[in-house]
């Protein structure tokens, strides 16, 4: 194992894909079973398993392989799907992030307890046999011919010894077919055809180094004040046919490569999802978080910048906004709080909007403390309308939460979220309602390069 090996890379990227996949489809998996959610995570595991066991990430492909050994069981209907398998679902995908992202790529870990974790969920007798981790250890480089894996992957099958699927199965996921998971096994055949409205990733992407489309927006900025000078130079002429022609195109030109580094923003979103199942936990409230607009594209420079300051926010909600299932219940609200994430395009720019359905701010508190801290007078804040005065949260240092918790109420994180966004090239708003609850509203533009 080289890390500076290309092929060697080029699987961590797809490794990383692979990894984005499990999270998203844990998080629809946890919002409803479907075969076709459990077919991609086994695919999504098994090219995890293969590439691991190639290049020598004995830890990686030791969890991928018990983690695979449970999906295939849920797969062909031989062990029901249960509320209590996506807990160390969540927990192995977790593990294979760190390892991922650890130095030694994981083969210093301890995945004793997870895998013991996973095993345990398995009740009834395997059809493939489980093998002890250290029988496992001479197997887990053999990978399957699968249309999904990467090039690596595709050399180690011609090192592979002992399949672990029967060819059937192994043809329905180089097809990428999507299985019936009650299906039993004698009835699980290839179709031979991938679906016609889902092509296969290998003809509508390519993966493009980040430095490259960088270089291809300067140029592309250069050509577009070469075009406006030229316009201007030569604004008299009489026929300037070709000249507004050339504009044209390269105005489109201009847009094409801005699309680029577009992304949308589904990923990110999606993240929120375990936040939020986490928070409820740890909070003991329960909390249903609605997710819309996932498809909104923004430049992925802009993306990145986003979860942090999403996730404050998010926590905020869930911490101070939402009250106690008991106190929401007496006050004749739905005992499970709610929060809306939702992004959406608006007048040339994405606005994204987070809301509870909680106990709003107080904006009598916010004058209050804000007075004493001296930011505004005393007759400032007889003035102040509800909304107004709430946007004082935004203010350093300013807080009203009762209790300083592990999550929030220190008196930081508001004003640090004002400014990323507004380093963004964005504005954030604010709309509460006392015992209605608080509406944070974010203005960004679609992309920082112009």
């Amino acid at each position: 194992m080289n890390p500076e090996d290309e092929v060697f890379k080029n699987f961590l990227v797809e490794m990383g894909e692979k990894l984005e996949e499990l999270e998203e489809s844990l998080a629809e998996l946890e919002q409803g079973f479907s075969p076709e959610i459990v077919n991609g995570l086994f695919r999504a595991v098994h090219t995890i398993k293969g590439g691991g066991g190639f290049f020598g990430l004995t830890k990686v492909s030791e969890l991928s392989h018990v983690f695979e050994d449970l999906l295939m069981k849920v797969r062909e209907g031989e062990l029901e799907y249960g509320d209590k398998m996506i807990g160390p679902f969540y927990s192995a995908c977790d593990a294979l992030k760190e390892m991922h992202e650890s130095v030694d790529y994981g083969n210093s870990s301890d995945i004793a307890s997870i895998c013991a974790e996973l095993k345990a969920v398995q009740t009834g007798e395997s059809t493939v046999p489980v093998e002890s981790l250290e029988e496992d250890e001479g197997s887990l480089g053999e990978i399957s011919h699968s249309s999904d894996l990467s090039q690596a992957e595709q050399v180690a099958v011609l090192q592979s010894e002992k399949p672990t699927m029967s060819d059937k199965e192994e043809e329905a996921v180089v097809q990428d077919e999507q299985v019936p998971v009650s299906a039993p096994k004698s009835k699980l055949k290839a179709s031979g055809t991938t679906s016609p409205d889902k092509p296969s990733a290998q003809t509508e992407t390519i993966r493009v180094k980040v430095d490259l489309l960088n270089k291809l927006m300067e140029l592309t900025g250069e050509i577009v004040l070469g075009r406006n000078q030229l316009l201007r130079q030569f604004s008299e002429m009489e026929d300037k046919s070709n000249l507004v022609a050339m504009a044209h195109m390269i105005s489109d030109l201009q847009q094409l490569v801005l699309q680029t580094r577009m992304q949308p923003i589904g990923g990110t979103f999606t993240k929120f999802k375990r936040i939020v199942r986490d928070l409820s936990k740890q909070l003991d409230k329960p909390i249903e978080l609605v997710i819309k607009g996932e498809d909104t594209e923004l430049d992925r420079s802009i993306i990145e910048s986003l979860s942090d300051p999403l996730t404050h926010l998010i926590r905020n909600c869930a911490d101070h906004g939402l009250e106690d299932p008991s106190v929401r219940v007496n006050q004749g609200k739905d005992r499970v709080g709610t929060v809306k994430l939702q992004a959406r395009h608006e007048g040339g720019q994405v606005v994204i909007t987070v809301e509870d359905d909680g106990k709003g701010i107080d904006a009598g508190k916010v004058k209050a403390k804000a007075v004493a801290n001296n930011l505004i007078s005393p007759s400032e804040a007889e003035t102040m309308g509800e909304n107004e005065a709430a946007k004082l949260i935004f203010h350093p240092g300013l807080s009203t939460a009762e209790e300083i918790s592990s999550l929030s109420g220190r008196g930081v994180g508001m004003d640090v979220v004002k400014s990323t966004f507004e380093k963004l090239g964005g504005a954030i708003d604010l709309e509460t309602k006392l015992g209605a609850g608080t509406k944070v509203i974010i203005h960004l533009p679609t992309t920082l390069t112009i």
